[in-house]
Formats: C-alpha cells, structure tokens, sequence
C-alpha cells in the first residue's frame, strides 16, 4: 500500500469517527435546548472536518451549486425560514428551523465544494467505516450487558442505529457483488475481507435492532444496486413490482387496522398518527402549520381510537413519515421543492452521462445508499434527527457532487489546490461553532445541569423553584421550555405556593394546551384552591371549581380513555356545590374500564357503586380494588378494605 492510500484510509478513518460522533445518541442528552445544539454543532464539526480534510476546487468553487438539485434544496430551505414567520408561534418555529434546514444547506454545500472523485470515495469509506464502528460499538455494550436492548445505547434507540448501518451495509455489499463479478472494486477500493468483516458486524447489529422499517428499507437499497446488472425493461419491472408491493401493503394496512387486526401490534400507531397528519395539511395545505411545530398542534387532530390501548396517549413528537412532516411544516410547496431535489439529484446521475457512458456502480450503490434512508424515514425516524441527519445528508452532498461532474466537459482534476474557499469555509465553520457554543450549548448544559441537579441541592423548595425558572430562562424560545415548565409546577406544589403553581399552568396551557396532560394538571390545582378557599371565599371558590370541570371535559373529549382524566372529573362532579352522582358514577365506570389493573380507578367505582345504593356490584369492585392495591400502601388498602365490609354487609341485609 503506497504513502498516498496509507493517508486516504486514515483519513476515512477519522472521518467515520467523526461521524459517528456528531450522530451518537449522547449529543441530545448534553446538547439542548432539543436537538437544535446537535444538529447546529454536527454543521460546525462537519465543516472544519471539510475544511481541514478535502483540497477545496479552486476557481469558480461554487460552480455546481448552479445545478437544479443544489437550487431546489436551497429554496427549500429559504421557504421553511420563511414560513417561520406565518406561525403561530414565529420564535419557536425559527428555533425549529435550524434543524430541518441544516441538513439540506450542508449537502448543497458539500456537493459545491468537493473536487476530485479520490474526496468522494473517501466519504464512501468514512460512511462504511462509520457504519461498522457503531455496530461493533453496539454489538460491545450488548455482550458487556448480556442484553439486546444495550444495542441501542449507542445511537439512543434501535431504529436509530438501524438507519446509521444501513448505508454502510450496502456500500459493503455492492463492492463484494463487484468482485462476485469480476469488476473492479470501484466503490469502496478496500480489501475484500474488510468489507467481509464489517458487513458481518452490521447485519448482527441491524438483526438485534429488530427494525422492520429497516428490513423493508434494506430490501428497497439492494433492488437499486441490483438494478445495475439489468437491462432498461428490466428495471422498469422491477420498479413497478416495487411500487404494486407497497401499494399492497398500504391497502392490508387499510383493512387491518379497519377491522381492528393492527391493533395487536404497535405499529398500528403510524396508521392513525397519519391520519391525523393527513388532517393537519387539509386544514392548512399550502404554507403548512411551521417548522417544529407538529408536537404542539398536532394534539386536536390526534384519533382517540387508539387510545383505548394506552397508545397516542403521550406527546408525539413527529408522525413517523418524512414527507407527511415536510409537508405539515412547509405545505405543499416545500414538499415539491424537497422532492424536486431528489429526484433530480437521482435521475441526472442514473440517466448516464451525455455521450451515453454507462452509469458507474457507485452512483446505483449510493443511490440504494439514499434510497434505504429515506424509505426507513418513511415509516420510523424523521431524516433531522441528529443519527441520521449527518450521513443522510452527506450522501445527498456527495450524489449532488457526483450529479455535476458531467456538466464540465473538462476531467476533473486529479490534484486541487487549497483556495481562497477554504479559508473561507474554516472561518464560516469556526463562526458557527462558536455560537454555537455561546448561544445554544452553554446556555443548555447549564439549564440541564440546574434542571437535573437542583432537587439533590436545593435547600428548599422555594430555592428549587427558583433555579428551575432559572433553566427555564435559558431555554425560552425552544420546546424544552415546555417539558420543564411543568418540573417548575411541581417545585412551586412543594413550596406551598399555590397560586405560583396555577399561573405556571395557566401559563403552560396558554402556549400548548394539547401538550401532555397540562389540562388536568391545571384542573386539579384548581381543585385544590377551590377546597382550600371553602366558605372564606365560596364564589372565588365555584369559579375554580368551574374552570377544573371544563378544563377536565376538554381533556376526556381529547381522549376519551384517559383514567385519570376521567378520576378527576368524577371527583369534581361529587363537589357539594355541583353533587351530579349519575354523571359521577358514568366516568368512574369508563375510567374502571379504561383501566382494568389500577386500583384507584376501581376503588372509585366501587365506592360510587356503593353511594349509589348498587351494593353487590361495589362488592365486588372493591374486592379487585384489593387485590390490585400495591404493596405498601396500607391506609389505601385499609380504606378500600372499610368500604368493601360495608358493601359485603348492606348487600347481606
């Protein structure tokens, strides 16, 4: 191995490290606010990693951003910016712009600047690389544990780690079939048992990942590369067998969860979380409802039918298809750009180039790369997510770049040198590390550090609440201040500040009234002031208690099978003010039948059975409520145990 090869493998080396540590799992854990620090620190990263790495063209630099691919996921970009501005909330959705929008700019710019097709092949060996090192990261932490779960701990969930080896996984594939063949190995240049070895460890990885996103995604990536070896007709089958299978599976899926098979599977979740995309871009179809937005608008239009089975019943965070979210942030006119892109990224390189050379196996084997990331997008993980983004977007760079080499008829370069661009590239790179740093990293370790540390250090709850608004401060225009607005409710419940707590909800459901169970939350503080007042303030007292008994029917119509929604309500109609025993005991019976296994449910109904005078039937609703009662909570047990020997004696007289 010469000098010059000995340096390109190292280079693929540390580029594959680098990689996978922009994508690992751990980034959004230290990195907030949400996943804006990570995805704004990968760009940083990955372009002094350009910078530092690739001999930047020289000349016209940016000559190939000039192509229709580079222009559409530009405008892209601009149009969801843009849209920011007609949100609802414009400050947050800017804030969730920089992660839809990052990923898009870095592949325009990486498929502007690369020069010689010894850079591509060296981004093809640093996806390969990658890809094995966190399979055999994974395959490490699962050994050490004895468990297949830890197979996630690399990327922070199975899916992710599924779609991180799937590039690397095909790449490894078309340059064995390449050798099978007796070509020359033009994609990947390695030795064979390399890529042997590294293909082994990915596919125990992706087989413990379980992921059958990634089992139909990694059937799609080899129909691609095998497209290479057949003729135009044959293609055209093959691509019409594809799509009357995925036409298929989408009527089974249709009548299955019609007729209620798909309920005995998870996955029938996807189903009705499209729907109520699908309702979404039908009420705002043309501009969409704004990046990052879909976790806060989404709860009105969610089904309530799945429900039933404790699933849809939290936030949902992105509805598990890409284009469905491109689409309910930018509306129909980001989705056509965000297509154009691709496709015409895809088709200029597969239709050959002008003189009808035939189309290299690296372009089908990077294509099938592409196509196996988008198709698990489809149906498991957003494209924005910090795992996936840096290489998904980096292979769109590198197709982009490998789209423009025919436009010039001039042969590319077999040695560039450093420009002005470079330099430039650096400075712009170092500028967006920095503020990064300053202005989303510092201010989110700090806020996470005052959010994770305070209960062990706060002397009071007083001082606790204190320094959660503090971390709240930090984190004011991104969707964690949400999530710990509610850890800053708590913290004013322990301090006795109960007007505190109730201006924090209020506050809370003001800005996301379908975020998590913020309606109940609020309702039962209300609640609880309603009873404290009592007869010192009764008509202060009935407003509370009025304002607790809408918000709780807003939150039973939202999910009709919520237990605890249901708990409250109950609870609230036996006030003496409103005293409603029928419509008491109906949602006690709902929340016992939405919640078969809780014993305060039961215990409710049983205890309202019985007030009702139904004495054999609160019978034997407070004996399940007894054998449900947990260990432990023995003035419960006692109390269900006084009601059941009344029920077991009124109905014996």
């Amino acid at each position: 191995m010469s000098g010059s090869e000995r340096r390109s493998l190292t280079a693929a080396i540390i580029a594959a490290a680098v990689l996978l540590a922009v994508s690992c799992g751990q980034w959004p854990t230290l990195l907030r606010p949400s996943y804006i620090g990570a995805v704004v620190l990968q760009c940083g990263v990955l372009a002094l990693l350009l910078a530092a790495a690739l001999p930047l063209r020289a000349g016209n630099a940016f000559g190939r951003m000039k192509g229709g691919a580079s222009l559409a996921l530009a405008g892209y970009a601009l149009f969801l910016i843009a849209g920011s501005q007609w949100a609802d909330w414009p400050v947050l959705s800017l804030a969730g712009a920089v992660t839809a929008v990052a990923g898009p700019l870095w592949a325009v710019l990486l498929g502007g600047v690369l020069c010689r097709p010894a850079d591509a092949r060296l981004v093809l060996r640093a996806v390969f690389f990658a890809g094995a090192l966190a399979a055999a990261t994974g395959l490490f932490w699962t050994l050490q544990t004895s468990g297949a779960e830890a197979i996630q701990m690399v990327m922070g969930h199975r899916n992710f780690l599924a779609i991180f080896v799937l590039p690397g996984l095909l790449l490894g594939g078309a340059e064995l079939a390449a050798r099978v063949t007796g070509r020359s190995a033009e994609v990947l240049a390695l030795n064979r048992w390399a890529v042997g070895g590294g293909m082994v460890l990915m596919l125990a990885a992706l087989g413990l990942c379980r992921s059958a996103g990634a089992f139909l995604s990694l059937c799609l990536g080899a129909s691609c590369i095998a497209a290479f070896w057949m003729t135009r007709r044959q293609r055209w089958a093959l691509a019409a067998c594809a799509a009357a299978l995925l036409i298929a599976a989408f009527l089974w899926t249709a009548r299955a969860a019609h007729t209620g098979e798909l309920m005995k599977s998870h996955h029938a979740t996807r189903w009705y979380m499209w729907q109520g995309t699908l309702k979404m871009i039908a009420e705002r179809p043309w501009g969409g409802w704004g990046t990052g937005m879909f976790a806060l608008q989404f709860p009105p239009f969610k089904p309530t039918e799945p429900m039933r089975f404790n699933w849809l019943t939290s936030l949902t965070i992105y509805p598990h298809n890409e284009l469905l979210l491109v689409t309910v942030e930018g509306g129909v006119a980001a989705l056509a750009l965000y297509l154009l892109a691709h496709v015409l990224a895809v088709r200029k390189r597969l239709t050959g180039t002008k003189e009808g050379a035939p189309v290299a196996l690296a372009d089908w084997a990077l294509t099938g790369a592409l196509a196996a990331m988008f198709m698990h997008g489809l149906v498991e993980v957003a494209l924005r997510f910090w795992a996936p983004a840096a290489m998904y977007w980096t292979l769109l760079g590198l197709l982009i770049y490998r789209s423009g080499t025919e436009e010039s008829p001039a042969p590319a370069p077999t040695q560039c040198r450093a420009s002005p661009l470079a330099w430039v590239v650096f400075a712009a790179a170092c500028a967006l590390s920095a503020i990064a740093l300053w202005c989303v990293v510092w201010p989110g370790l700090r806020s996470e550090r005052l959010l994770n540390t305070s209960d062990s250090r706060a002397a009071d709850a007083t001082e606790l609440a204190g320094e959660i608004a503090e971390a709240l401060r930090l984190t004011r225009y991104t969707p964690d201040w949400l999530v710990g607005m509610g850890r800053l409710a708590d913290a004013q419940a322990q301090a006795g500040d109960l007007d505190g707590m109730i201006r924090t909800y209020e506050e809370f459901h003001a800005r996301a009234p379908g975020f998590g169970h913020v309606r109940r939350f609020l309702a039962n503080a209300y609640l609880a002031r309603a009873a404290r007042r009592g007869p010192t303030a009764p008509e202060a007292g009935k407003a509370d208690l009025a304002r607790a008994v809408a918000l709780l029917e807003d939150a039973v119509a939202a999910n009709p099978y919520d237990p605890a929604a249901r708990q409250s309500l109950a609870m609230a109609l036996l006030t003496a003010s409103l005293r409603n025993l029928p419509a008491a005991l109906e949602h006690a019976r709902a929340s016992a039948q939405a919640a078969p296994e809780s014993a305060e449910a039961r215990y409710l109904h049983g205890a309202l059975l019985l007030e009702s005078g139904r004495k054999a039937e609160a019978a034997r609703e407070l004996e399940a409520a007894a054998r449900l009662c947990p260990p432990g909570e023995e003035r419960f047990r006692e109390k269900i145990e006084r009601a059941r020997r009344d029920a077991v004696q009124d109905s014996a007289k």
